[in-house]
Parts: C-alpha cells; structure tokens; sequence
C-alpha cells in the first residue's frame, strides 16, 4: 500500500455531501454497521460514546473537506483519544491508516457513483479500474481491470469499488462513442459470480457469524457504496429490485435486503406502492399492470432450497388483478366463523413492502410451491398473504419468472397454527 492517497484527495461537492449526511452511531465493533449500512452512518469501530464519536467525525469531515492528510488526522487521532481516554484495538499506525482511507475511499466512491449515475444516458459504459498506486495488488481486482459493463448491470450492486481494505481501485464513465473507438461493438460480460463463506465477527460483542461475499471482496464491502441513498428515491428503489430479477436467488435476496436496509428507500417503496394501489382501484380494470413490492429473505431463499422449491428469483410482483381481486365486494362481504371480515382494505394492501420485509413469520404450503406471509393487521387478530414461487409473469419484453402475491386475507391466527399442527404449512422463518 502506498503511503500517500492516490485518488480522492481533491473532494468534491457529492463526497462532502455524502459524508455530512450521515449519522453519528456509536458501535462496539466493526461489524454493528454493516456494508449499505455505512451509507447513512459514520462509526468507528468501538467507538461506543456520543461524545468519542463525534470528535471523530470533526476530524474525518475535516480530511474530507479540506483535503487533509494521514499525518493531519494523526494529529487529530492523538487529541481525541488523549481527551477521551479512549483504549482502542489494534497498533496507532495500522488504526488511523484504516479510518482515514476507509473513510476517504468510500465517501469519493459514493460521491462518483451520483457524478456517474447523473451521466448514464450519454456515457452508461462504466469501467473498472485498478489503481497502480496499490503496492500489493489483489488478484481479483487487477483481473478486472479494464472491465466495462452497463451501468445497470447487475454486477455493480457488489463490486463497484471500495470492495477491501486499502483498496483504491475506481471506475470511469464511457460512451458509445468511447467505445468504438476502443474497438468494442458492445460492453463485456461480466463475470461468473464466485461466492465465498466467510466468518466475521469472532472478536465482536454479538459473536462470530458466517457471511456470504463475492470472491475477492472483503466482508462489508460488497455493496455500491451511496446506491442506497440515491434508491431512496421511489423510481430508483424499482429499478434497483428488477435488477434482482437477472441475479439468482440467494444473491438477489441478499441485494434486495441491502437496497431496502435503509429506511428512506423503504417509505419511498411503500409510497409507490400506495400509489400503485390507489391507481389501480381508480381505475377498476386489469389492465397487465404489475410493480416491485420486495423480495423473499435469504433465509427464506434457504428454506425453499432445503424443502425441494429452489426460488428461480427472489423478486416479489403485485398485479393490478391480484389488487381488484382481493378488494372485490363478494371477498369484503365474507366473514370468519367468528363474524369478523376477511377482506383486506386498500390501506393495507399499500403496507405490503413492510409486511414482506419485516412478517411475523414465513410458511410454505408445499402442496401448491405458494408462501403464507402471515402480518399482524391494526383491527385483526392475524392476516396473511399468499406468495407463488417461480410464477411465471407475462411482460411487455416476455416472460420472466418471479414470486407473485395471489391473495390477501385477514382471518384467525389459529388457523394458521392448525396448518403447522397437520402438516399442511412448514414454518421458515419468524413465530406464531
């Protein structure tokens, strides 16, 4: 590694941006904020006072604003654990070297990622480059050096750089023209995904646990760094999910639970789901209509493996159909044995991100490859929604496989703990 920063140390507007919108969060270890997680949230690893933090974040902004160097935040590093007496991890020299660059690196990572995503009408050719100042190169990333993919590719959710420690690698815009003139009729594949097991943790308060990265990239790297702030806009949060739907299961799930992670881009999921929703009953017809409302859980992914359903996809779909058909007049007018209704109302139907992504529990009728998201609604003792793996979806471009929700109801939890009892449902994540 070399001693000085090779890139990054002329900040721009997005990097300082990116970096002061962040949040103070006071951790025990590295592993408290987690790979998208570092978008909205500046830590430092044991850091664990308000106070300790915040100095700490004084004297990154200030490398960041003012171009500060090693030497500077050194300085600075001496101060603040000379005022807070604070007994960190690790030698002095390895420890500031590891703040100032992850922190550097990351926030001009983020930073470029909105200068490039600004740009990807006319240069939507991104290539990825290996800085030479990286005195002990890894193998990986100087093997895709020079690599030029789209910039929806879906590749990019887990490699655009930092994707290590000391990593300085970066990636450049091209354009159509850009590439003929390189000889290129058309961007490159990207690679076959290799996907590691790796343990992390193992000195943490909260113990050691396994996590599963891209070969070649470190744990907690493997995200786009400032993509998730950029999806919290609605339109983006879509986009971003369909991309899932070209990953196989257990990497679109792990994706989609990055990209939701944050809360913004959640709120902006589930207002444009309302929207949807409200369109659709406006309208009163199926028109083929369809939009994102989340995606299956690894650990769901996992289950369905396990039990003989591997999800093609972790992507979830609504219809308008599905919309009409649970609002119908003949559903709303049933009731339980108990008298209370089973029909949903529009409001809830629009909760359908946050129910996906947080249910109480997950079953599988394995009779019919369909999963019961059970919920909790605010004038019921329980609800659920019927969730078809691999249905087959008719779009504008074809067909393309997806999970599907088919029905919403509201009834009696003890319903639902009868399926476990006979057999009928399997419990895959979550209680009842």
């Amino acid at each position: 590694m070399s001693s000085d920063v090779s890139y990054g140390s002329l900040p721009f507007r997005e990097q300082i941006g990116f970096f002061r919108r962040k949040l103070n969060v006071p951790t025990e270890a590295w592993t408290d904020v987690y790979a998208g997680g570092h978008d909205t949230a500046f830590m430092v690893a044991g850091a664990n006072r308000d106070d300790l933090v915040a100095d700490f974040r004084i004297a990154v902004d200030r490398v960041i604003a003012d171009g500060g160097t090693l030497e500077d935040f050194r300085r600075d590093f001496d101060s603040i654990v000379a005022k807070h007496g604070w007994d960190y991890k690790g030698g002095r020299a390895w420890r500031t070297r590891t703040i100032y660059e992850t922190n550097l690196f990351s926030s001009y990572s983020a930073g470029r990622y909105e200068q490039l995503m600004s740009v990807r009408e006319t240069r939507p050719y991104w290539m990825y480059m290996h800085s030479e100042a990286v005195q002990n190169p890894r193998p990986h990333h100087l093997k895709w050096h020079g690599l030029i993919l789209r910039w929806d590719d879906p590749w990019w959710q887990t490699h655009f750089p930092i994707n290590a420690w000391g990593c300085q690698c970066y990636v450049v815009a091209l354009s159509e023209a850009d590439l003929r003139r390189m000889g290129k009729s058309g961007p490159d594949k990207a690679p076959t995904m290799e996907w590691e097991d790796r343990l992390i943790g193992q000195r943490s308060p909260g113990g050691p646990h396994v996590v599963r990265v891209p070969a070649g990239i470190d744990p907690g790297f493997e995200y786009a760094p400032g993509a998730s702030v950029l999806s919290a806009h609605g339109p983006l949060v879509q986009s971003g999910l369909e991309k899932t739907l070209r990953l196989p299961a257990g990497p679109a799930a792990h994706s989609a639970s990055q990209l939701l992670g944050l809360p913004a881009a959640r709120d902006a999921l589930n207002n444009q789901v309302r929207d949807f929703v409200n369109s659709v009953v406006s309208d009163g017809q199926a028109r083929n209509r369809w939009t994102m409302v989340g995606a299956l859980s690894e650990s769901v992914v996992a289950g369905l493996e396990v039990r003989g359903v591997p999800a093609a996809t972790a992507a979830i779909v609504l219809r308008d159909q599905e919309i009409l058909h649970a609002l119908r007049a003949s559903k709303q007018a049933r009731t339980t044995r108990a008298g209370l209704p089973v029909g949903v109302s529009p409001d809830e139907l629009a909760l359908l991100p946050g129910i996906l992504a947080q249910p109480a529990a997950v079953l599988l009728d394995a009779a019919s490859n369909t999963l019961i998201y059970a919920f909790r609604p605010t004038r019921r003792e329980a609800g659920w929604l019927a969730v078809q793996v691999n249905y087959r979806l008719k779009t504008d471009a074809g067909k393309v496989v997806v999970n599907s929700v088919r029905s919403a109801s509201l009834g009696e939890l003890a319903d639902l703990r009868s399926g476990i009892g006979s057999g009928k449902l399997v419990l895959l994540e979550g209680e009842l």
